[in-house]
């Protein structure tokens, strides 16, 4: 019995992946099948935007069930398939100077779903939620002041900064380069060099959260545990679409299912309170 308890909530993030997997491998035949249909035409414009609309559903079911740590884990994902859509996917680059912003995105990724599982019995409006809300705040600042678009010399504020203070805004290019440093030329890199700080960010925190399901047995880092590998193919996909549209969508979807876990802890609370 303790087995299946194991083994059976990660099945479905399993499933999930395989068949995203499935999809992609029959996709040039899938072409073929939409380009004689109008609708599925319309569709497969729009697939690149279905991502969103599934972390839309996630944060408002975050935000229903009360939930903090789904609710800022479906908003890490629709900004991290944000900077996927404007610089695309790959987590390894050519450049060895400077750092650039899917390469931040995949390391602080998984740190943060890692970060927001810890959150799952917390509520929304309380002081965990605002200081980890204005966490993300402050990464995506720190990202657009030190990083870069994948072919620009400089970080993205930069040019702006330039006009106010040139000094200031070549302080953020030569701490951009540092930290480029930091990901390209050290000794794990230079030694093994698919093992980029990004790829080390996923193994860590799926290694977490696999030991956190282990000792809490809770479906909703079950959701998690699932959500970390498919997200992960999409980052080094060689596409972005269809490839890391599908398995960002499939990562999103992985949590949609168990999100009844969170509705019975909501309940549960709330019973509590009302007693």
């Amino acid at each position: 019995m303790r087995f299946r308890r194991t083994l059976y909530p990660l099945l479905l993030p399993l499933l999930v992946i395989i068949i995203a997997a499935l999809t992609l491998w029959k996709w040039p035949g899938l072409l073929k099948t939409v380009q004689g249909t109008k609708e599925l035409r319309a569709l497969l414009i729009m697939l690149p935007v279905l991502p969103y609309v599934v972390f839309a559903v996630g944060v408002l079911m975050g935000w229903r069930y009360n939930n903090i740590g789904l609710l800022l884990a479906f908003l890490v994902l629709a900004l991290t398939y944000f900077t996927l859509l404007h610089a695309g996917t790959g987590m390894t680059v050519a450049k060895k100077q400077g750092l650039f912003i899917p390469e931040a995105a995949g390391f602080l990724l998984p740190l943060n779903l890692a970060l927001f599982s810890t959150l799952l019995k917390r509520r929304i409006l309380t002081t965990a939620f605002f200081i980890c809300f204005l966490l993300v705040l402050l990464q995506t600042l720190a990202v657009l002041l030190l990083c870069s678009w994948p072919g620009a010399q400089a970080p993205v504020f930069a040019p702006l900064i330039k006009n106010i203070s040139p000094a200031l805004a070549a302080a953020m290019t030569g701490a951009s380069t540092r930290l480029g440093s930091l990901f390209h030329a050290n000794a794990i890199t230079a030694t093994f060099h698919w093992l980029s700080p990004g790829v080390l960010a996923f193994c860590g925190a799926l290694l977490f959260l696999l030991a956190q399901f282990l000792y809490r047995r809770d479906t909703l880092l079950a959701g998690f545990s699932g959500t970390l590998p498919a997200v992960f193919l999409g980052m080094i996909a060689a596409t972005l679409v269809p490839a890391a549209t599908i398995y960002f969508m499939a990562g999103g979807l992985i949590q949609h299912p168990l999100l009844s876990g969170a509705r019975g802890a909501a309940r549960a609370t709330q019973s509590k309170e009302a007693r």
